[in-house]
């Protein structure tokens, strides 16, 4: 049918009054999006997530706990950002098992752990969460939490880009790099092409600086991001050092 967001965006709000925690999760990331309204609201949004969270609902608790991380409507808080997603976690969501795992990474409140955070990545992976097949793959590419493997670490990443392209971003890295797999720029920029279409941040950074000036970068979105790698980077992680330049 055709595209029609904001006709979408009432009918999620309808099925959300109706008493549907998802659709008040869905609603919750309409709002905090901007993409589909006019206007975004991130402190409504905080109320669609808690109330959806409130109600058992595993999406509500995740992006609940990613509100807390990025501060998003709301002071940022990194204990009740962890406590929430826990709790998605638990309730089956796996991308908020690796969303956790990151937290983990330490720097962002919670004791640094690499073989708990390697545990849950490899648990959101096993849940199909395209987060956490790359982040598993930079677990094994660096040797942090499990033994070094750069081989996986690339079919690692291979998996995450086919489930999502957003997370193609890693394995355009290794192409670019030639590590664990030839080097092939052309392909490279095509991966981080890919991504940055699906709004991965760091490719369309990467596209905006050294290949395309025209792309587009998400400015709310990428300072949300630094918020969180700036922690882990502190704390020693490399990826996330070059997140952040």
């Amino acid at each position: 049918i055709p595209k029609k967001p904001f006709e979408a965006a009432k009918l999620l709000a309808l099925s959300c009054k109706s008493g549907f925690p998802r659709a008040c999760a869905y609603l919750g990331e309409v709002m905090n999006d901007g993409q589909f309204v006019q206007q975004k609201d991130p402190k409504f949004a905080l109320e669609l997530f808690t109330r959806a969270c409130n109600e058992g609902d595993e999406v509500g608790c995740n992006d609940h706990g990613l509100a807390y991380l990025f501060g998003q409507g709301v002071a940022r808080d990194t204990s009740i950002a962890a406590k929430s997603l826990l709790k998605a976690c638990s309730g089956g969501w796996k991308d908020a098992c690796s969303n956790l795992g990151v937290m983990m990474l330490g720097g962002n409140g919670l004791t640094k752990d690499d073989a708990k955070a390697a545990a849950l990545f490899k648990m959101a992976c096993d849940g199909n969460s395209s987060m956490g097949c790359g982040n598993l793959g930079y677990m094994l590419e660096i040797g942090a939490g499990v033994r070094q493997d750069v081989s996986r670490a690339v079919k690692q990443y291979e998996l995450a880009c086919n489930i999502s392209p957003n997370s193609c971003e890693s394995l355009a890295v290794m192409q670019q790099m030639g590590k664990g797999v030839s080097k092939n720029e052309s392909s490279a920029v095509a991966l981080y092409r890919k991504a940055c279409n699906a709004q991965n941040l760091v490719a369309c950074a990467f596209l905006r600086t050294y290949v395309d000036p025209s792309v587009k970068v998400d400015v709310d979105g990428a300072k949300n991001a630094v918020t969180v790698y700036q922690g882990s980077c502190t704390n020693g992680i490399i990826r996330d050092c070059t997140q952040v330049g």
